[in-house]
């Protein structure tokens, strides 16, 4: 029988935490609870076993290692930043989790804004520094890393790490990182060892969730984290973007299919979803290379940032590869090493070759083109209203699949405002007001649907009444 995935994420509740990130947005806090809500989601599905370790002037197990975690609602208001930092005692009792029935083994994550100023019982060694003493603090590396170990440890600090108090301390945890590999190598061990650094919100998430899944997490900060007057705010900007008929035409391109099932009818599902519209947030295959060939090994290449390798596979396998699926991954390959006016041109293949799509299909391709071609062209207000919109459905597709369908409804007749705001000067107001009272009937109607008051699926229809108010 096979052994049950290992997880364990320690996290910093030291008083900085309650500080904005570097770009003034969110508190690193928020950030830390939006992502554990998606990582509890992801640690489920693969049935994984999962310990949660927070410290702050000291380290301290918050939830044991276990198959059935509480929901995120009921950690998240307990996660109060206050105090100092002991971050060695803190990774040396995560490695502890991971140790009953033998050495440590399964996938450490570390998240941290500072610098170890409190543990006690063990430290970080820098090259050229005395031996530990009998007497400790012990080394950190020797502790986690006996002989036997399968560790996979994964640093996330959030800052530049330059400054004391201005980030997390980089000198310390490549160390760390040094002396680990040093040790695993002595040991024959397989274990292996990252650190990374985040400055913006949108990164610390998707590196906290990717560290806990198996393909890169490719959408960015999930808004469910928001605030209720910055979601306001993004729900007013989208709205301006809507106004705006010369500008945003990835919003035309949304709006060009029609995507509504019949009532009650759940939403069609494909192939496509690996190949176009995959991404971590709808559940990642267990054994994608075996049962997707070429594209698992795009995938595969993509997790492990091996980008070369990715396009090779892509060019070898050209004619093995359906042209859409080609293109799109083309795109993200370029997008990740940089080449923005490579990514856009595939892109743009990719538009060409989904115009042959079903209707149904089709939208959700175009959303997954578009969320990727807004990443690449800087368009933030059409980014965040599709991000919006698929953390929604893919709850009502898990939670309350008789409300996808009328989401899909929903956003498509949101999109069609644009046309109608258009005509507003040529005698068409009548038209733009009846089709926004549609639209509220709608958003009535799914909140009346939404039994659970999903966090995601309220977000939504929170995030379209208010751009319906700016829309009027």
């Amino acid at each position: 029988m096979q052994e049950r995935p290992r997880h364990v994420l320690v996290l910093d509740l030291s008083k900085s935490m309650l500080a904005p990130m570097a770009d003034g947005t969110s508190r690193k806090i928020e950030v830390a609870r939006a992502a554990l809500a998606k990582i509890l989601e992801e640690v489920r599905s693969q049935e994984a076993l999962f310990g949660l370790v927070v410290f702050n002037s000291s380290a301290s197990v918050f939830l044991d290692l276990t198959p059935s975690p509480p929901p995120a609602e009921s950690i998240a208001s307990k996660l109060i930043p206050a105090g100092k930092s002991a971050i060695w005692d803190a990774i040396a009792l995560g490695a502890g989790l991971l140790s009953r029935g033998g050495p440590p083994r399964g996938n450490l994550v570390v998240v941290t804004d500072g610098w170890d100023n409190m543990s006690r019982r063990y430290t970080v060694y820098q090259p050229g520094e005395a031996p530990p003493s009998p007497q400790g603090p012990h080394d950190l590396a020797g502790f986690i890393l006996p002989a036997g170990s399968q560790l996979r440890l994964q640093i996330i600090g959030i800052g530049a790490g330059v400054e004391k108090d201005k980030g997390v301390d980089a000198v310390r945890m490549n160390a760390l990182i040094q002396a680990f590999g040093l040790r695993a190598q002595a040991t024959n061990s397989n274990s292996t060892a990252s650190y990374q650094e985040v400055l913006k919100p949108e990164d610390l998430y998707s590196q906290m969730v990717n560290a806990f899944v198996d393909l890169p997490f490719d959408d960015s900060f999930t808004f469910d984290a928001l605030s209720s007057e910055d979601l306001a705010t993004h729900a007013a900007k989208v709205a301006h973007a809507l106004r705006e008929s010369d500008k945003h035409s990835l919003v035309s391109a949304l709006g060009s299919t029609k995507a509504t099932s019949p009532a009650g009818a759940p939403v069609a599902s494909s192939s496509m979803e690996f190949e176009v519209a995959l991404s971590a947030q709808e559940g990642v295959p267990t054994h994608w290379k075996e049962r997707y060939g070429p594209l698992g090994e795009v995938a595969d290449a993509c997790a492990r940032k091996d980008w070369a390798r990715a396009r090779q596979v892509l060019d070898r396998h050209a004619n093995q590869i359906q042209p859409l699926a080609r293109c799109y991954w083309l795109a993200r390959v370029s997008y990740a090493l940089g080449n923005t006016d490579e990514a856009s041109r595939h892109l743009t293949e990719a538009w060409i070759q989904a115009e042959t799509l079903g209707p149904v299909e089709k939208a959700k391709i175009y959303r997954r083109l578009a969320l990727l071609h807004a990443k690449v062209s800087g368009d933030l207000e059409v980014q965040s209203m599709v991000e919006i919109f698929e953390r929604a459905a893919l709850t009502a597709h898990t939670r309350n699949p008789e409300l996808e369908p009328q989401l899909e409804q929903l956003f498509e007749r949101f999109l069609e405002l644009r046309g109608t705001y258009a005509k507003i000067q040529d005698g068409g107001a009548i038209e733009h007001e009846k089709l926004v009272d549609e639209i509220f009937g709608l958003l009535q109607d799914a909140r009346l649907k939404d039994r659970q008051r999903e966090a995601s699926i309220q977000g939504f229809l929170s995030f379209v009444e208010v751009a319906l108010s700016e829309m009027r």
